[in-house]
């Protein structure tokens, strides 16, 4: 495990370009809209932390800060098109954001209480890096057949072709997720 994540982002958009930053396209179905929650729950549910405000500030940290108000409107969860989820058999999350910013995707993931994610790994075919950066609760990371606990404020890059999962306790959790390489290929290839 490492605690590294390359700063910056591609240089695929020019000066000139207004906006950097895209949503994922909902294609092929592949998420599913989700009312069950809305952003105002999130405090409650992590003893009254500002989750937004963590991820953000998370967000400007690791190089994605944005350079004008559309941007910065897209980067809030407010603004984002809907809350959403994968469709049944997958993992329980639900995502808060989902977008692409050069050639990374970036998604803001919460795990309910007592939740696993599905087990999956990124080929090398799409050299696609997973990082996984905690910005509220204690999930547990299964790496192959490690197990690692975390807690609020640690990331973690999953290396290359590397099958893994995210499981929460009693306690939700809130995770910060880049994919580096993601916006270079179809959602429907992320995962393996």
């Amino acid at each position: 495990m490492t605690e590294r994540l390359d700063r910056g982002l591609s240089s695929v958009f020019s000066a000139e370009q207004s906006c950097r930053v895209r949503f994922v396209e909902p294609n092929n179905n592949l998420v599913v809209p989700d009312r069950t929650m809305h952003k105002s729950e999130l405090s409650d549910k992590f003893d009254g932390l500002d989750i937004e405000y963590l991820t953000q500030i998370k967000l400007r940290e690791l190089g994605f800060a944005p350079q004008n108000d559309k941007e910065k409107e897209m980067l809030e969860f407010f603004h984002n098109p809907l809350i959403h989820r994968y469709p049944a058999g997958d993992s329980p999350a639900r995502y808060f954001m989902e977008v692409i910013m050069g050639n990374h995707a970036i998604l803001a993931s919460y795990l309910p209480p007592n939740s696993i994610t599905s087990n999956h790994k990124h080929s090398d075919e799409y050299k696609i890096l997973e990082d996984y950066h905690i910005t509220g609760g204690e999930p547990i990371l299964k790496l192959d057949s490690e197990i690692h606990a975390l807690k609020s404020g640690m990331s973690v890059e999953v290396p290359l072709n590397t099958p893994h999962q995210l499981k929460t306790g009693e306690k939700p959790a809130f995770t910060l997720i880049i994919m580096k390489n993601a916006g270079l290929v179809d959602r429907k290839n992320w995962h393996r």
